[in-house]
């Protein structure tokens, strides 16, 4: 009785270890949007176990510099105009995400002494806040004959620059956190180096529905459309809970409950795979993960299904490099959950397990085996 009832609370302890909630406070211009805090919305109320909110503090066009001098006049959740000062004074926030103005390098001691300033007062309104920056990105005429206004770094190609110029916001984070060295890391959310990773990965074609990054994903040549919004999304979904999006819905939600265009299923998954790779090899993330072990690879070795094409039941088997208690949970593959089993036991090295796919009409799904922070995902087909 008393190995049930012990069975029983870590069962319950593990269910509570994989929620997360978080309130975040979001502060930028256009390139943040009410766009992308409401599609990291949609990301989280499609998946059990976060419980997310947000608010922002968006002015068009202005560095961070403008944004600690006009504090309250900023656009906030649904049009209401809020203070962001007075925001991070509440404490009512555990996540805080600032970016600066576009192009940073012309005015990166601003960069320093505000991200500086806001850091501080959030700290002020809950010394257990997380501070992220969001990592942008310039003109997409930079390194054309065209080239971007103001910016006197117009000739270097655009993936060239992003890769560069990303130690300039890495010398913002190390600043930071010198002068907080009792204060969580500050940590990079890399936008920037995912937008560079999915051009290169557009420009090998390898990227369904996506010919050319600029026209496909941007609306201009600075600001994305809701399919380049999406992927921004993504990345700091990632980042934010430390998971991987694979399996997120391709629909996302503006605040006021309109749709956006979303991306076709295909698509929405290879992204989904680009920013978690990212995410996972930019060590200034925050997040610990393999993405060998998570993006799909059919020849890693990691896990497999069978048969495939299945019918009424999905045999699997799967490695993993610590001993865990695992969920496997599947999804369609516009990250609608089907089924979930959670509290398993799993073993370091190679386990086994059963699903039960009675309910499944035909189609592609998306099987997510969870250990801790170690993740497995295999695309399978059903048909009956």
């Amino acid at each position: 009785m008393k190995k049930i009832i012990l069975l029983k609370l870590l069962l319950i302890v593990s269910s509570i270890s994989l929620a997360q909630t978080h309130n975040v406070f979001h502060i930028g211009h256009s390139l943040v949007s009410p766009y992308m805090p409401a599609m990291i919305q949609s990301f989280a109320d499609s998946t059990s176990g976060i419980n997310h909110s947000y608010n922002f503090c968006v002015i068009n066009g202005a560095p961070l510099f403008w944004h600690w001098n006009n504090s309250n006049t900023c656009q906030g959740y649904q049009a209401s105009f809020v203070d962001s000062k007075v925001e991070l004074a509440s404490g009512a926030y555990d996540v805080f995400v600032m970016t600066e103005g576009v192009p940073w390098y012309t005015i990166m001691p601003d960069f320093y002494r505000y991200a500086d300033s806001f850091h501080t007062a959030a700290l002020n309104g809950n010394p257990n806040i997380q501070t992220y920056l969001y990592e942008s990105f310039n003109c997409t005429n930079t390194g054309t004959p065209t080239g971007c206004m103001y910016d006197d770094r117009d000739t270097i190609p655009w993936t060239t620059r992003i890769r560069t110029e990303i130690a300039e916001w890495e010398s913002v984070a190390d600043s930071l956190n010198t002068l907080h060295p009792t204060a969580k890391p500050v940590y990079i959310i890399p936008v920037g180096q995912a937008f560079a990773n999915l051009k290169d990965s557009v420009d090998a074609g390898v990227v369904p529905g996506i010919n050319n990054l600029f026209t496909d994903l941007f609306v201009d040549d600075i600001h994305p459309n809701d399919t380049g919004f999406y992927f921004v999304a993504l990345v700091h979904y990632a980042c934010i809970y430390q998971t991987s999006p694979i399996g997120l819905p391709s629909q996302t939600y503006g605040e006021w409950g309109g749709a956006f265009n979303p991306p076709s299923a295909q698509m929405a998954l290879k992204l989904q795979e680009i920013a978690w790779e990212t995410v996972c090899n930019y060590q200034k993330s925050g997040v610990k993960c393999t993405p060998t072990s998570i993006k799909e690879n059919p020849n890693s070795g990691s896990i497999s299904t069978y048969p495939n094409p299945a019918n009424d039941r999905l045999n699997i088997s799967y490695s993993l490099s610590e001993k865990a208690t695992s969920t496997i949970v599947i999804t369609d593959i516009n990250g609608k959950e089907i089924s979930r089993k959670s509290g398993i036991n799993s073993y370091k090295g190679a386990n086994r397990e059963t699903m039960e796919l009675g309910s499944l009409t035909n189609g592609i799904y998306i099987l997510r085996i969870i250990a801790n922070k170690e993740q497995i995902v295999r695309k399978f087909v059903v048909s009956k």
